[in-house]
């Protein structure tokens, strides 16, 4: 569809090798995952995170990009009322890289809407 790059679901795929397998051989353009997203695996929010997101970064929003990220705060207590959270979050660690790049993934996105570049 012309399309250079697409940028893969991290809730959807990070973790699943099978999955990514799978999209790597059925495209040829390049892929992106996102390597630090902190979301929970299975993360019934996401959709409405996402689209939440989306709609308080536009140009021009009255509210000028604020909003109560209720998604982001209940994620947040599951982490803390169970630190197990912490790890079984999608993220890709460092020491895992090898195992991306022998699937065929060598783009990896470092995101945070709320975070300027340099901090990140």
């Amino acid at each position: 569809m012309g399309a250079d790059t697409l940028c893969i679901s991290a809730i959807g795929a990070n973790r699943d090798f099978r999955k990514l397998q799978k999209i790597r051989s059925a495209v040829s353009c390049d892929l992106q995952l996102i390597a630090n997203a902190n979301c929970l695996p299975g993360c019934s929010h996401e959709l409405a995170h996402m689209n939440m997101l989306s709609q308080s970064s536009r140009k021009g929003d009255r509210l000028k990009g604020f909003c109560v990220d209720y998604c982001i705060l209940h994620c947040s207590a599951a982490r803390l009322s169970n630190p197990v959270n912490l790890i079984r979050g999608i993220w890709i660690r460092p020491e895992d890289l090898p195992i991306y790049e022998n699937l065929g993934y060598h783009n990896f996105k470092i995101v945070e809407r709320s975070c300027p570049g340099d901090f990140l």
